[in-house]
């Protein structure tokens, strides 16, 4: 149902240039504070706001809709829903734009958190075999997983592997998020055949883009790591 409603909103949504001190348009964002991730929102002109990401709190993707104005004073203003699987939260967000920069404090019903955000634009390509360690509940394990644009959704990439840990061997599926320059959120859901397990991370993609680098945690609220390098087919 969340990609349903992620979808309709992208097909919705149109990138379009403003003024000086206009939101409108895509905005590549970082989410920083009580919440870590990366954000996508698109401002359009109609005053409505749309947007979709990966969240640490959220523990996966979400969607967000709703609407923005300037105040009497230039400033943006606005509020939103945001939409995760089985439930929502409302939030309301005032920042500025000033030299193609995005900033914004979100007073959340989950809690607050702020947005740093650019224009969107080209971003590195992930798509391929990466070999990943992971630490989990403190112990490592080993996983690899296939990355693959997606041809609806910007800068997201949808994930699929497999690997062994203490628990058993399983499935990987899950997304990774990344901003023009290489701010990273990433989820992966790891299916044992009787019990799944989510782990949610951010960081950044390094070397050359060749590393990718990420800390988050499980839905046990435990730390998690994700340190994974690129793979060649056939190894």
């Amino acid at each position: 149902m969340l990609r349903i409603i992620l979808l309709s909103l992208i097909t919705a949504s149109v990138c379009l240039g403003g003024s000086s001190n206009s939101p409108v348009g895509t905005w590549a964002t970082q989410i920083v504070g009580k919440d870590h991730g990366v954000c996508y929102l698109t401002f359009s002109n109609n005053f409505v706001i749309a947007g979709y990401g990966i969240a640490v709190d959220a523990l996966g993707p979400f969607v967000m809709a709703g609407t923005w104005d300037l105040d009497k004073k230039g400033k943006l203003v606005g509020g939103f829903t945001q939409f995760i699987d089985g439930g929502s939260a409302g939030a309301n967000l005032d920042g500025k734009v000033n030299h193609n920069k995005l900033r914004a404090h979100v007073k959340s019903t989950e809690g607050p958190f702020n947005l740093k955000g650019e224009p969107a634009d080209d971003i590195a390509d992930l798509a391929g075999l990466w070999n990943a360690k992971v630490k989990q509940h403190g112990k490592p394990f080993f996983a690899t997983f296939s990355a693959a644009l997606s041809t609806n959704i910007p800068a997201w990439f949808d994930l699929t592997g497999s690997g062994v840990n203490d628990t058993g061997s399983f499935t990987l599926s899950g997304a990774i998020v990344i901003t023009p320059d290489n701010r990273v959120a990433a989820y992966t859901v790891y299916d044992y055949g009787t019990a799944t397990e989510t782990d949610a991370f951010t960081g950044k993609l390094v070397k050359r883009g060749k590393k990718l680098v990420l800390r988050g945690r499980t839905e046990n609220k435990q730390p998690a790591s994700l340190r994974a390098e690129r793979g060649q087919a056939g190894n």
